[in-house]
């Protein structure tokens, strides 16, 4: 499993452009697994969904975990898939900034919310809080998305790239998120920028033979030049 996440990590931290429809599925599925696994959270908090409520009184977890990761895929494929340029980097920078949001939150407040196994009111206010910091950074990474996509998403990649990285190390050497990891998070991250903006070259050069074809009629039609 470490050696996964390692493998997976290193790719998108440092080559994630490349293989930028790859990523799109991945992070839309990271991105929904943590949305959806959080709106059905605050379900069962504060509706007491499966916990005897009128609403869905019982549950099989084994079902709502297939519930989830078909939902999680759901929206991989969505991200990928959309054929509007903008809205595809729309879902694309609202998954990924949904997914670093939860993540942070989600090391900051691990104790709090994992109190919610013995005592699910304590943490009601903690589940709402990570859903709210989800969708807003969510939302902003999104906005961002559509004047800056390029380097967004080199960004994005490099990120949770980084994350998964240091996730993996998480697992070779037992222990949780420490001072260390936020250092090697953030290097990580950077590194994996820079060496992204070195080594991918132009946009225009990475089109497919049609797609440079539409673009050399675009930039003709403009006046422009390529």
């Amino acid at each position: 499993m470490a050696c996964v996440l390692l493998a997976i990590g290193i790719v998108l931290a440092f080559v994630g452009y490349y293989v930028k429809e790859g990523v799109e599925f991945f992070q839309g599925c990271c991105g929904g697994l943590v949305l959806w696994s959080m709106g059905i959270s605050v379900m069962v908090l504060w509706y007491d969904m499966c916990r005897g409520a009128t609403f869905f009184p019982d549950c099989d977890p084994l079902f709502l975990m297939i519930v989830v990761l078909v939902l999680s895929i759901l929206s991989g494929v969505l991200t990928w898939k959309m054929h509007w340029e903008r809205v595809e980097a729309f879902l694309s920078g609202f998954t990924t900034g949904a997914f670093a949001g939860g993540v942070y939150y989600i090391i900051m407040y691990r104790d709090e919310l994992l109190g919610g196994f013995l005592d699910a009111d304590s943490a009601k206010p903690y589940m709402l809080s990570l859903m709210i910091v989800m969708v807003l950074v969510g939302l902003v990474v999104a906005a961002l998305t559509q004047v800056l996509f390029r380097q967004l998403l080199m960004m994005g990649t490099a990120i949770v790239g980084a994350c998964l990285i240091v996730c993996s190390f998480l697992i070779f050497i037992p222990h949780w998120w420490s001072t260390y990891d936020w250092v090697a998070w953030g290097v990580l991250s950077v590194a994996g920028y820079l060496v992204q903006l070195l080594i991918t070259p132009p946009e225009y050069e990475m089109m497919s033979k049609e797609e440079m074809q539409e673009y050399k009629k675009n930039k003709n039609k403009d006046g422009g030049k390529l």
